[in-house]
């Protein structure tokens, strides 16, 4: 299952960095469920991934949101790099999400190999 959970290992992560929930309180990764923590690495997945990376459990609509200005895009960033790095340390992910997982980090693997393509070459 770790070899899905490896990310942006530049990212630091930020002691303290708390999830702030849609009714506005804050927890801490490592206090939230891991099926939740996984609904909510998802959510954030769905809403800045193109179409084609959506996961979503089979037969059931994806759920989008709109989120405050609180969600700014390094806040998400953040999100999705303290909800990973939590996960990575989980024992009782289920199968289904194992799977979506799966799914997301292949997509994300897939995307920097192209974006490495696509950069300019050093000329000697």
């Amino acid at each position: 299952m770790k070899k899905y959970l490896q990310l942006d290992k530049s990212r630091e992560l930020t002691t303290g960095w708390k999830w702030r929930s849609k009714n506005g309180t804050f927890r801490s990764p490592t206090s939230m469920e891991t099926t939740h923590l996984f609904y909510v690495l998802r959510m954030i997945w769905n809403h800045t991934m193109p179409q084609q990376a959506w996961v979503r459990t089979p037969g059931r609509p994806i759920n989008f949101y709109i989120f405050s200005d609180f969600y700014t895009v390094e806040y998400m960033k953040d999100a999705i790099h303290h909800i990973w790095a939590e996960l990575s340390n989980r024992t009782d992910i289920p199968v289904w999400a194992q799977i979506q997982l799966g799914q997301m980090h292949s997509y994300y693997d897939h995307r920097l190999r192209q974006e490495h393509k696509e950069l300019p070459h050093a000329q000697g």
